[in-house]
């Protein structure tokens, strides 16, 4: 008698220890399901935070010819008028110290003659410091505090001037080409001495620069 009722109360409890095994492994299974639904989400927040923080920082770059902050390039430069023609040629190296400056130095040389009221030619050499801004991505703005020393003859009698200080500002438009950009700059010496090589006149440069 007691054999049979044990036998009874184990075939009633064996159900519910089965049932509560499978619903125990159910749970454990779905479990990996819901954290990885809840990191998916998460991951493509970043991904497009990172998407769009590089596209913003693309928008703001200029078009110097390149992707990188350092700049060698070189200009050649023709001004004349009635009476007067220059030709200039100025190798320069810049750093581009935030998204729209450039900072940089360069060396110059100017050939210059004249006839009117006297006859002379000169030559003059230099150094200078620029600064440019570049307010959209194909124009450029800048400003050139240059020291030159010119010698030559005039009337047939040989000079040297000695250091001269030149301001030359200006503007100018840069067109990708190439593994650089073409810039094309007109300027103007604003400090006027009578003995710039820069003259009383605009000036015009064409040039070639490259970026890395």
């Amino acid at each position: 008698m007691k054999r049979s009722l044990y036998i009874a109360i184990l075939a009633l409890l064996f159900p519910v220890a089965v049932q509560a095994q499978i619903i125990r492994y159910d749970t454990i299974r779905s479990a990996p399901r819901q954290s990885q639904t809840a990191v998916a989400p998460q991951q493509r927040q970043v991904t497009t935070a990172s998407a769009q923080q590089k596209q913003q920082q693309q928008s703001v770059r200029p078009r110097t010819g390149g992707e990188g902050r350092h700049m060698f390039g070189g200009n050649i430069g023709i001004s004349a008028n009635d009476n007067e023609w220059a030709l200039r040629i100025s190798p320069q190296y810049g750093y581009r110290v935030a998204n729209r400056v450039m900072l940089g130095a360069g060396i110059s040389y100017i050939y210059a003659e004249g006839r009117g009221r006297y006859d002379y030619s000169a030559s003059s050499a230099g150094i200078n410091a620029f600064g440019r801004v570049y307010p959209i991505e194909s124009l450029m703005l800048f400003a050139q505090p240059e020291i030159t020393r010119q010698w030559g003859h005039s009337e047939g009698v040989e000079r040297d001037t000695g250091a001269i200080f030149c301001l030359p500002v200006g503007a100018g438009a840069l067109v990708p080409a190439g593994p650089g950009s073409i810039l094309m700059s007109l300027y103007y010496d604003v400090i006027q001495s009578h003995r710039s090589p820069y003259g009383n006149r605009l000036n015009f440069s064409v040039g070639y620069q490259f970026v890395w």
